[in-house]
């Protein structure tokens, strides 16, 4: 027989998603999101003001039969959530030369982790300090693309008619208006539900220096006053 995956209070964590968000097994601070697939039906989830209660993403979940299960949303809305995407064995080795000494193999992660069971495919959760939120606030996708360089936006995953036909297993870290689909859900390709690689007793670790390094190259400069105090002040000069 297969080992149940429990965690340190007995909670089997390979069940439906709705019951591991019902037994909080996900981290209180998560904001999370009813899916179908990777996708929700939801409108406006990206936009920074609106909040989604726990409680609301509940009686969405339980109010659409076309949901299976939850995702995270990651940067603000989580308070730092961040998620580093491994899109195959490839992609590994590019996590494995970019994170240097840092680097995890599968299931040896120091925080959690979840995998969609796809060969070589993984996500990695770390939390980035709120001290640098609003610096890093218009930081969504990060790609490591084909030149070897960490780009903002899109990524080289479809293939030019001249280049070969096999896709470009990216390496991605997801921060803000992003969300990343937690264990219990179902992969709309394979129909498996994810899971854990690595629960960590449900602890999410400070991202490591070489994500933060890459992750506030893109950072902007925050003023001490906000954007509606500078407009007062213009008004008054």
């Amino acid at each position: 027989m297969t080992p149940v995956n429990r965690n340190a209070a007995g909670i089997d964590l390979d069940r439906r998603a709705i019951e591991l968000v019902r037994d909080q097994v996900f981290p209180i601070w998560w904001t999370l999101i009813p899916t179908s697939g990777k996708e929700t039906y939801e409108t406006g989830w990206p936009d920074l003001e609106k909040t989604l209660t726990r409680e609301y993403a509940i009686g969405q979940y339980r109010s659409n039969s076309g949901y299976n299960g939850f995702g995270a949303i990651t940067g603000e809305k989580s308070n730092g959530l961040l998620a580093l995407d491994i899109d195959g064995p490839e992609a590994d080795e590019r996590y494995k030369e970019a994170a240097g000494d840092a680097y995890h193999p599968p299931g040896e992660e120091d925080t959690m982790a979840t995998t969609s069971g796809r060969e070589g495919r993984r996500q990695i959760l770390y939390r980035v300090p709120r001290s640098l939120l609003r610096e890093l606030r218009d930081v969504n996708k990060v790609i490591l693309r084909k030149d070897g360089n960490w780009h903002q936006g899109s990524g080289d995953s479809n293939a030019k008619k001249d280049e070969p036909e096999k896709d470009y297993e990216e390496l991605v870290i997801r921060f803000n208006k992003c969300q990343t689909v937690m264990p219990g859900s179902l992969h709309p390709i394979t129909k498996q539900r994810y899971k854990f690689l690595q629960y960590n007793d449900g602890e999410v670790a400070k991202a490591p220096a070489w994500i933060m390094e890459i992750l506030m190259q893109f950072a902007k400069p925050v003023s001490f006053f906000s954007k509606k105090d500078m407009e007062f002040f213009d008004e008054e000069v």
